[in-house]
């Protein structure tokens, strides 16, 4: 049964793959009709492509002149822009400076973000969620997604202009800032805690389970974890290292139990790198693996991911206290401290899981943030003894 599932999974990656590979190619021969502007790149967007883009909130401005204020790729291609405009229109004053996202320029990475759905979550949550989430998030003045090919442009609020600090994943944060981290995460969950709008406008939302698209995510586990443990395999404890093919064989099982109880909006990707801080205020970037699940994904994934270890040691208990006080001032009762400890153990799995597949890619992370990364996750699942926690979900 093993090796057909296996055989299943490669199979349905190869399908998408053909499938992603094809829409790539019809979308640089038949441009999607009625589709707003998706430049192929950020370094060109042009002043066609703003003037159109802006105006939708700013009837009337037309863009005159573009300078590129600083410019990164990665998963997308980045770029910050300063804008000068011919006219303002009559409206809402548009932005002095933008911050733009596009598909990246490499085929290899086209191919991941359309395989994984990356930039049509980020795209639909600015469309369709940004407006509800009680938290800071940046500003979307225009979101667009090409259907031919998933080629997709952002124009986001530049939150320089407000004297935002920008983190990295190398970053850690202090006690005093994963309270903030968790009150934010908290008042997020507490919003749409089981919310009915996922049985409605968001049910497109990943749900944890069985669900499309669940193959290609088991292929990716079983393809990359174990590239990941090996190229760093001096920070896997022994006890980690004899249990990796175990961890991988359990997907199936850990779905289940990630499934169980209610539902809420996840960021997703919660990691300090994803956030920025304006005063006391924390903030959300990187929309791109927004889904539906327990609340307890986003603050285990901060707390493993971002926490130093000795911290989120002394005080992960008291933290996931804070996230159940915040869930009970939002209007949601919320799972009993046994039940969240629980899914945390559990959810360290699932870090562990995505850090071991980002330390198989190069590409992904710098190898020290990767290293880094890997060797705190593998403390976090021998602190929690989460191998014991995998065990006691049954087959």
């Amino acid at each position: 049964m093993k090796r057909l599932q296996t055989a299943l999974d490669a199979a349905a990656m190869a399908a998408a793959m053909i499938r992603e590979s094809g829409r790539l190619m019809i979308g640089r021969l038949v441009p999607g009709r009625g589709e707003g502007p998706v430049p192929a790149s950020a370094a060109a967007v042009g002043r066609a492509e703003l003037t159109r883009a802006m105006s939708r909130t700013c009837p009337g401005a037309r863009v005159a002149r573009i300078r590129v204020l600083d410019e990164h790729s990665g998963t997308t291609d980045r770029a910050r822009l300063a804008l000068e405009y011919e006219t303002t229109g009559d409206a809402e004053e548009p932005p002095v400076s933008v911050f733009v996202k596009t598909a990246p320029a490499s085929l290899a990475g086209r191919l991941f973000v359309n395989v994984m759905d990356l930039a049509a979550t980020e795209v639909r949550f600015y469309r369709e969620i940004a407006a509800t989430v009680p938290i800071a998030i940046p500003r979307a003045w225009y979101a667009e997604r090409h259907s031919a090919s998933g080629a997709f442009l952002l124009v986001l609020e530049d939150l320089t202009t407000r004297g935002a600090r920008f983190t990295d994943a190398s970053d850690r944060a202090d006690l005093e800032t994963a309270r903030r981290v968790v009150t934010t995460l908290g008042r997020l969950h507490a919003a749409f805690w089981n919310s009915p709008r996922f049985d409605a406008d968001l049910h497109w939302l990943k749900p944890p389970g069985p669900r499309r698209g669940l193959r290609l995510e088991r292929f990716l586990c079983r393809a990359m974890v174990g590239r990941g443990t090996n190229r760093f395999a001096d920070v896997i404890p022994e006890q980690i290292r004899a249990s990796t093919t175990r961890i991988v064989d359990a997907r199936d099982r850990l779905e289940r139990a990630w499934a169980e109880g209610p539902a809420t909006l996840l960021h997703g990707d919660s990691h300090i790198g994803n956030m920025y801080f304006v005063d006391d205020t924390v903030g959300l970037l990187d929309w791109q693996v927004a889904q539906r699940g327990q609340g307890m994904r986003d603050i285990s994934y901060f707390l493993v991911n971002s926490v130093p270890t000795e911290t989120r040691r002394a005080h992960e208990r008291d933290l996931i206290e804070l996230w159940r006080a915040v869930l009970d001032d939002g209007g949601v009762r919320p799972p009993t401290f046994d039940t969240a400890w629980r899914q945390h153990r559990l959810h360290a799995t699932y870090t562990w899981i995505g850090t071991a597949v980002t330390a198989a890619a190069p590409q992904l992370q710098p190898a020290p943030i990767a290293r880094a990364g890997l060797s705190r996750a593998c403390r976090a699942l021998v602190d929690l003894e989460s191998l014991a926690a995998l065990e006691e979900i049954g087959a």
